[in-house]
């Protein structure tokens, strides 16, 4: 980092500056979530304590049946919590869910689509909306699964540049973004589904019927990733852009004289951008097909489309519409030049669900999206020179 100019004013009030600085050391305070499912294991477990030796009863919703808080804290809550644990995991509904669906999104992320169509919708991005196009980026990268770390920063970084503006500022927004609006995404992705099985589980003990649907969520979610975009954008511009004199980087971070970077794709990777966004048009529109007849299989047996299979069982046609986007982007790009790479991107793919953000291994995605990165260009991705090394 280049010296800081301390002469210069800062126009963002004290206390306010502490306020953020305590929230942020609160946040880095914060356990690993192993630890804190542990914790709040641990609380529960008191609290059921507490509550059933205090005699609280409870009204079940939907039978108005009085129960009494029973505790996994005794003899028998011992025993039922043990009794359940195996059942539990395997019967999880998210867990089936999860693995189905990311099967074709490994795919299509392996083969390098979701990162060509980031790197096209940044690559000529206008000096005023430069904030809130990294900030819908940020909104939009579910996607990318763990990969939108190593591409969205970097991109940030240099669409920032580009018209002039800090880098590091545009490292923060797209971080920022990927972190507080990654999971409101105006599409259906595989957390939707995966929440949508989680919201199921739930409303069944109430009602053994109930059905959550991954495009039930879609409303609010569509909004919120507008909502959170234009909330990072107010802040950055009417916060943190008045500390923008202290995020000067080092002059290896510029480039040499008069060099423009541009993170466009290349012609070939534009053509497959757009030959895959028709396949995509081509899966929906035959799905849109086979569901207009009355007695399709994809509708229900009284004719309903909403309540039908084809919405019930929503995971298996993502699944079905990631695979092909993959195989149609990958064959056209040559990243998927053999039958081999398919069931390969699909291991890597269920391997990177059981890993931390950003600790994959070696893991495939990670080294081939590293390197495609044009290696006379690394010092833009990062203040002092280099790529930040994997945690």
């Amino acid at each position: 980092m280049a010296a800081v100019d301390t002469t210069a004013v800062d126009p963002v009030p004290p206390r306010f500056s502490r306020f953020l600085g305590a929230i942020e050391r609160t946040g880095n305070r914060l356990p690993h979530p192993f630890w804190l499912f542990w914790i709040l294991l641990a609380v529960t477990a008191l609290a059921s304590w507490a509550m059933a030796a205090g005699g609280l009863r409870v009204t079940e919703p939907g039978t108005g049946k009085s129960l009494a808080v029973r505790t996994v804290l005794s003899a028998g809550g011992a025993r039922e919590f043990l009794s359940m644990i195996e059942e539990n995991f395997v019967t999880f509904g998210p867990l089936g869910t999860v693995t189905l669906i990311m099967l074709g999104v490994a795919v299509a992320e392996r083969a390098g689509f979701f990162e060509t169509l980031a790197r096209r919708a940044l690559a000529r991005v206008p000096a005023t909306y430069v904030v809130l196009a990294v900030a819908l980026a940020g909104a939009l990268s579910k996607f990318l699964s763990d990969s939108a770390y190593i591409i969205l920063i970097p991109l940030g970084a240099i669409a920032f540049q580009t018209v002039g503006r800090s880098p590091l500022l545009g490292m923060i927004v797209a971080f920022v973004s990927i972190n507080a609006a990654g999971d409101a995404n105006p599409l259906i992705a595989p957390g939707d589904a995966a929440f949508a099985a989680m919201a199921t589980e739930a409303a069944r003990t109430v009602s053994p019927d109930a059905v959550v649907r991954p495009t039930d969520n879609m409303y609010f979610t569509t909004v919120s990733a507008v909502v959170l975009a234009l909330v990072i954008t107010f802040v950055v511009e009417r916060v943190l852009s008045r500390r923008e004199h202290t995020l000067e980087p080092d002059d290896t971070t510029t480039g040499a004289a008069g060099e423009a970077v541009r993170p466009a794709p290349g012609p070939r990777e534009i053509r497959a951008l757009k030959l895959t966004g028709w396949a995509a048009l081509g899966y929906w529109a035959l799905i849109a097909l086979a569901t207009l007849p009355r007695h399709s299989p994809l509708r229900a047996a009284d004719g309903a489309v909403i309540a039908s299979p084809l919405f019930d069982h929503i995971a298996v046609f993502l699944a079905l519409f990631f695979l092909v986007i993959g195989l149609v982007y990958g064959r056209l790009t040559g990243s998927v030049s053999a039958g081999q790479d398919v069931p390969a991107f699909m291991a890597d793919g269920l391997r990177s669900i059981a890993h931390q953000p950003g600790d994959h291994d070696g893991a495939l995605p990670d080294r081939r999206l590293l390197h495609e990165f044009d290696h006379s260009h690394e010092h833009h991705l990062h203040p002092h020179g280099r790529l930040p090394p994997d945690p």
